[in-house]
């Protein structure tokens, strides 16, 4: 959203208007899925013109902003073929090396980026550019917070109601300055408001909100058809966490049956894209959000396949079975440098073993979670610190954000109790809140 609203703001003449002559807004998702183009193909098709004058456009490349959206949904991308970068503007390349040319600067090297990401990826993308500058995108102020309530709640009582419950948890207030977490609030508090239940204390956590919108979500579509939902949820989540390790995050229609999905099974979690491939118009499948992938992938570990009556799997919605299926493997690879796409997963997982959360999911969504994960968790902690692994990456704050996640008291004086010393770096608010707790 901000990304265009800045092209919007360019074209009305509010921003850069002396500046560039040309901005081009580039969907990092979107580019790296299409065929093999040139760069001078990826301009023409940002421009309204059925034929532009793209030699005119490109021969002042200083007057020129690529405007690049979703950089952290490409990371591993840049992992690979650093030797096959693209220095000519008419050769046809995959959209990963015409992106990763771009940055590298080998591709019109006098032109402006403009690139967004998430905080995960922002070390691995200073390392590929020279005299990077960055600005952090605070979100909503506390009184955007107080007016976006009120306008998504047209009853100005329930509004009120609403914003007072949120006020009283500050962490979940603190939350919500991420714009996608305030609707995610919203739309659950709504949910119980109109299911004509009180409001209960709302939970402290990323993962306690999304599990509540979320079982709100399925519990809406589910009727009497326990094992149906279970079944398609655990599709969900495979589909998810095969995302995930393959960096991908646009899905075709073939890639759900894979996973044992109909289109029509995943209408309540997925968002539908018109995505342009050459000239056929195809459709894609997204999840509405990068974090709600994540969160199911986490769960996609926890699941555990039920049997029917007779002691057989169900064939409805049978899923594949990854080959990094083993949490052991996903810890494993947690923290990896070239990895960092894994760290929310991770924190989702912590969230997600909490002992009141997996009752409580396996009551609502009628599955079957699996009890050998919190071991694991433990087991990985111990053996990281007698390794004194969690010293670089990932860091020590980072293992307070996943125990944060998990809010069980005794389970972090168990793991704490491995660490002699702690010397942590803490630059924001919730930095202090997770390392509190």
């Amino acid at each position: 959203i901000l990304a265009r609203k800045i092209m919007l703001d360019w074209a009305s003449g509010t921003l850069y208007k002396h500046r560039f002559d040309y901005l081009f807004y580039i969907h990092c998702r979107e580019v790296s899925l299409a065929t093999q183009r040139s760069l001078g193909d990826l301009i023409a098709s940002c421009c309204p013109d059925p034929n532009p004058p793209v030699d005119k456009i490109v021969s002042n490349p200083s007057r020129i902003l690529f405007l690049m959206d979703g950089f952290d949904e490409l990371q591993g991308a840049f992992d690979e073929h650093l030797g096959a970068l693209c220095t000519d503007w008419r050769k046809a390349e995959r959209g990963d090396v015409l992106l990763s040319s771009l940055i590298r600067k080998k591709l019109l090297p006098e032109a402006s980026l403009l690139i967004t990401t998430r905080p995960v990826a922002l070390e691995k993308l200073q390392h590929l550019l020279d005299h990077p500058r960055h600005v952090e995108i605070l979100g909503f102020s506390e009184a955007k917070r107080k007016e976006y309530f009120f306008k998504y709640f047209s009853n100005e009582s329930q509004a009120r109601d609403a914003f007072r419950l949120i006020q009283e948890n500050e962490v979940l207030f603190t939350m919500c300055f991420i714009p996608l977490v305030c609707w995610i609030v919203c739309t659950g508090l709504k949910q119980q408001m109109e299911s004509g239940k009180s409001l209960a204390q709302t939970s402290k956590t990323t993962t306690a909100v999304y599990t509540f919108f979320l079982s709100s979500l399925l519990q809406s579509r589910r009727g009497n058809q326990k094992h149906h939902l279970a079944a398609h949820l655990r599709g969900l989540c495979s589909l998810a966490a095969d995302g995930i390790w393959n960096q991908k995050i646009l899905f075709e229609e073939a890639d759900l049956r894979r996973h044992g999905l109909r289109k029509e099974d995943v209408s309540a979690f997925l968002s539908m894209n018109l995505f342009q491939k050459e000239v056929d118009c195809e459709k894609l499948y997204s999840f509405i959000h990068m974090t709600f992938q994540e969160f199911f992938a986490a769960m996609y570990y926890l699941l555990e396949e039920e049997e029917d009556e007779s002691g057989r799997r169900p064939t409805l919605g049978r899923c594949l079975e990854l080959s990094n299926r083993d949490v052991t493997v996903l810890l494993e690879n947690y923290g990896k440098f070239e990895k960092g796409y894994l760290i929310f997963v991770v924190r989702f997982l912590f969230g997600l073993v909490n002992q009141e959360r997996t009752s409580y999911l396996e009551k609502k969504l009628s599955c079957k979670i699996s009890q050998q994960v919190r071991l694991e968790l433990l087991k990985w902690i111990e053996a990281k610190a007698k390794a004194k692994k969690l010293q670089i990456q990932p860091s020590q704050l980072e293992l307070f954000y996943c125990l944060y996640e998990m809010q069980e008291e005794d389970f972090v004086r168990r793991a704490m109790d491995h660490f002699p010393k702690i010397e942590v770096n803490l630059s924001t608010r919730m930095d202090h809140v997770v390392s509190s707790f």
